[in-house]
């Protein structure tokens, strides 16, 4: 029997040069050109499910396993498994954070090897999830087999089923012990070489259990144009996306605080360190626990207290994707806030918060009022505590979290031009909140509100029609600062609080900061006559 059109053409295109005397001949330039001449080409899955019931000759079955005979990710769904899930989900999002799989060796590195490291390691810290997985198994492929073309391969009498996958072949197994078919073979990556396997490539795995002719004669199906050197050595290939086929990140019904911040509000961007420590953590740092009389305890309570707030502040990210999905013709959407909005939690966050915060409020009381009987011993340390001060200054600060909340709410339902002028006090809310059980000297509270003016510009910029990449914060950071330093000093003749450590180290660590975008303005500067 013949492959539908189009696949003839595909067919036809591997007896032209890409076809090689061996799989493992097609180099990596042939099937990248391959794999840019089928993306985005796919067939119906009534044509393949046709075309294998139609089958009149002998032929090998090559099926991909992930989102085609079974409809979900096994890799994911395995580590899924990890207990307990919060943990495993922290666990993941280091590995996602530190990239590991980038400092292997040369023949390993890189995001190819990324599912084989995170397996690995996933097994040798969380070894029950091996056991777990082989109960969970049964259930998932009970819930996501694909039925339609497991019926299609039981009623050929000339197909030969194979399950070839670049997933892992220990974690298969178990599943297709539980498949309303029984293949011949289930080929898969191994558990300590699967870095090695996943870079061969799924036609090597084969090339080890058979003949380059049966290969070259065989019907692949498969929904990843990553087999694209493979797709065209078959004689039948079939690109295809099966209805109800999803890829779900494992963990993904967990919620994490900032994950909305990192995967969706602003994805690939680092926005916790960048935006959240670097920014506003090292901003209240220099403020507010360099005069505290324990500035590193202080230091460490600011950062569970920032923490806190984030956990909050981070629903009104939420909130304002939701509303501008629902209410705005164009809503400016990440591509992944369809993939994760489900997971956000508007109920977590909060525990979080409060769990934060506690921490937060604690340390910070011991720092701003036990002075160094703190450090003779965590006895007296405690004795010192007043439980009744500590207790109104957390309900003061879930007070403010929740004031916080219902601001953000409220900018969130307003207008996009009327948001121009909530959005400093929501600012300020950032930055001065924390004065609530601290306090910050001159030269802290001019960094703080230097920031204030810093991240409101570029919004009134943006809702304005402009271009809001093109505004320099960090000179402008600076330049604020010392505006604000410089007219108390002169004008005001306060010129003593600037002189000492405090001002010299945030004006030493802003003037870092302003290298890149100093260097552009500097670039960029000439006389008009030139």
């Amino acid at each position: 029997m013949n492959s539908p059109e189009y696949y003839s053409s595909i067919s036809d295109t591997s007896d032209t040069s890409l076809a090689k005397s061996s799989p493992s001949e097609l180099n990596e330039n042939e099937a990248l050109a391959y794999k840019q001449e089928i993306d985005g080409k796919t067939c119906e899955a009534q044509q393949v499910i046709n075309f294998i019931e139609n089958l009149n000759e002998s032929s090998l079955a090559i099926i991909d396993f992930d989102e085609t005979l079974f409809l979900r990710n096994s890799t994911e769904e395995y580590l899924s498994n990890i207990k307990p899930q919060f943990i495993g989900n922290l666990f993941l999002l280091f590995l996602d954070k530190l990239k590991p799989w980038n400092f292997l060796p040369q023949s390993l590195r890189g995001d190819e090897s990324r599912d084989w490291v995170r397996v690995l390691l996933a097994t040798i810290v969380f070894p029950w999830t091996w056991l777990l997985w082989q109960g969970r198994a049964k259930h998932l492929m009970e819930a996501y087999e694909n039925h339609s073309l497991s019926r299609a391969l039981a009623n050929s009498h000339y197909t030969k089923t194979v399950i070839a996958s670049r997933g892992f072949e220990f974690i298969i197994k178990p599943m297709t012990k539980y498949l309303s078919i029984q293949p011949e073979q289930v080929i898969g990556c191994r558990f300590f070489k699967g870095g090695l396997d996943r870079h061969q490539g799924k036609e090597a795995l084969l090339a080890t259990k058979f003949d380059h002719d049966a290969i070259r004669n065989s019907i692949l199906v498969t929904d990843s144009t990553d087999d694209a050197s493979l797709l065209a050595m078959v004689k039948h290939p079939f690109l295809v996306q099966w209805p109800g086929a999803q890829y779900i990140p494992a963990l993904s019904n967990i919620y994490l605080p900032f994950f909305y911040l990192e995967r969706v509000k602003r994805p690939g961007s680092n926005f916790t360190y960048e935006v959240v420590i670097k920014n506003h953590l090292l901003s209240l740092v220099l403020a507010i626990s360099w005069i505290s009389p324990l500035p590193i305890v202080n230091a460490i309570g600011t950062s569970f207290l920032v923490f806190s707030f984030w956990c909050i502040y981070e629903i009104g990210y939420f909130e304002n994707d939701q509303i501008a999905e629902k209410y705005e013709k164009k809503p400016v959407l990440s591509e992944t806030y369809h993939k994760y909005k489900s997971r956000m939690n508007l109920f977590q966050p909060w525990l979080f918060a409060s769990a934060l915060g506690f921490v937060g409020v604690l340390l910070t009381y011991i720092s701003n009022h036990t002075g160094n009987y703190a450090l003779s011993s965590i006895h007296n340390t405690f004795l010192l505590l007043d439980q009744k001060s500590i207790f109104v200054d957390f309900t003061m600060w879930m007070g403010i979290l929740a004031s916080i909340r219902i601001l953000y709410s409220f900018y969130n339902y307003l207008d996009e031009k009327t948001r121009i002028w909530v959005y400093p006090f929501l600012q300020m809310s950032k930055y001065l909140s924390f004065l609530v059980f601290t306090n910050a000297s001159r030269v802290g509270l001019a960094l703080l509100i230097a920031n204030i003016f810093v991240d409101w510009i570029p919004y009134i910029i943006y809702r304005c029609g402009g271009q809001r990449d093109e505004f320099e914060e960090q000179i402008m950071r600076l330049f604020v600062f010392l505006l604000i330093c410089a007219g108390s000093a002169l004008f005001l003749h306060e010129i003593e609080f600037i002189k000492n450590w405090q001002f010299a180290v945030i004006l030493l660590w802003l003037s870092i900061r302003i290298r890149p975008q100093l260097k552009k303005l500097i670039s960029n500067a000439h006389w008009v006559w030139h």
